[in-house]
Order: structure tokens, then C-alpha cells, then sequence
């Protein structure tokens, strides 16, 4: 999970394939949450706005064992806590 400072610092994506697409899952006026499809999983990238800026927050895979439901057999998946992304908080 991205917080804290390395807001005041500008971030760049290289290596992105050019097979990637965006969409959005949800946009409010304080949180957004885009798709990021590649041809391997996709991403899910959570923005916030804070100060007039949109801020990236979370940058998270989608989880290998559930492959985004978030359930196995019927049961919350351990790896993501049943989110479908990225890995059980700690």
C-alpha cells in the first residue's frame, strides 16, 4: 500500500506494455477506483484526492488464488481475505 510521503514526489510508469487498457471501476468526488488490464493479471490502482490533487493510495494485483472473486470452494479466500486483490493485510 502506497501512503504518507512519496505523495510530494512525482511517480512514472515504464515498462507499461501497450496492450494495456484503463477503465474505471468507480469515480466519486474524493475516490477512484481504475482497472488495469494487462495480459497477465489485472491491477486495481486507488486514487484519493487530497488538496486538489488526485493521489495514488493502493496499486494491487489481482489475488492469484482466488483470481479476483474472492472466494474458493464457496469460502473467503485466505491469500486476499476474500477482496480478490493483492494480499491478506497484516
Amino acid at each position: 500500500m502506497l501512503v504518507g510521503e512519496p505523495f510530494d514526489q512525482q511517480f512514472e510508469f515504464f515498462g507499461v506494455p501497450a496492450e494495456t487498457t484503463i477503465s474505471e471501476l468507480g469515480v466519486s468526488s474524493d475516490l477512484a477506483e481504475i482497472l488495469v488490464q494487462t495480459q497477465s493479471l489485472p491491477y486495481k490502482a486507488i486514487l484519493v484526492q487530497e488538496r486538489g490533487h488526485w493521489r495514488l493510495k493502493e496499486f494491487l494485483a489481482q489475488c492469484t488464488g482466488c483470481l479476483g472473486s474472492g472466494k474458493i470452494l464457496e469460502r473467503p479466500c485466505n491469500s486476499c481475505s476474500g477482496t480478490g486483490w493483492g494480499m491478506r493485510p497484516g
